[in-house]
């Protein structure tokens, strides 16, 4: 396990911590709840909420269905904190394949506005997708699954409740700010309709063994 620290507004934090409490969700599901978010994600959410309202800055998708406000090239921000869960989101890669490879394909942060949400979907030519909760947003009242992130994929067992095989249970694995998920990209998730008043911001990652064309451990193909 990487062992290195990025120092953030004065303090050097490690990339992985010790104790950092890892939870297998299914054989190929896993979340890590790190205990320095406090440290890290506010002065991330103010720095991405600043570049979310320069639209010359971002790609805004055509349609709400495609998660929002996109801000691409985590690695390149030149923040301590976006480099810090850069490493950590290589670490959590390399830890559960049990591998010494990471090859970063693409990589960016999702702002959700009041009526945003992202279709189902899954990522091809990629083993594993991570996902940092980085702002969950506001709580609707009487909407339990508002802005919430779902697994709809018949190749699940935690999707296939009723019956092997046939999508009939939506699976929300249980995500707090602070918390990454890693899961196989080609598997079908989404996230509900968000109607909250703050922004919801998550940041995610595609990640392979080997490089795709361009791509190196710390970058992503540059026409991403």
């Amino acid at each position: 396990m990487n062992t290195d620290s990025i120092t953030v507004e004065g303090r050097d934090l490690p990339v992985w911590p010790r104790g950092t409490r890892v939870t297998p969700l299914d054989a190929n599901i896993q979340t890590a709840a790190f205990a320095d978010a406090e440290a890290i994600n506010p002065g991330l959410i103010r720095y991405l909420l600043d570049r979310a309202d320069r639209e010359d800055d971002v790609s805004i998708p055509a349609s709400r269905l495609f998660g929002g406000i996109k801000i691409y090239h985590v690695h390149q921000w030149g923040v301590p904190e976006a480099d810090l869960l850069h490493a950590r989101a290589l670490a959590f890669y390399r830890q559960t394949l049990q591998t010494s490879e990471a090859h970063v394909d693409l990589c960016w942060a999702n702002v959700y506005r009041t009526g945003d949400c992202s279709a189902p979907h899954g990522h091809g030519n990629t083993t594993a997708s991570v996902v940092y909760m980085l702002d969950l947003g506001d709580e609707e009242e009487g909407e339990p699954f508002c802005g919430r992130f779902s697994f709809v994929d018949p190749r699940l067992d935690l999707c296939c409740r009723e019956q092997p095989g046939v999508m009939t249970s939506p699976f929300f694995p249980t995500l707090d700010p602070g918390n990454m998920i890693i899961f196989p990209g080609q598997l079908v998730h989404f996230v509900t309709p968000y109607f909250g008043a703050r922004p919801r911001i998550t940041i995610a990652w595609n990640i392979n063994n080997q490089p795709g064309p361009g791509s190196t451990v710390q970058g992503q193909r540059p026409d991403a």
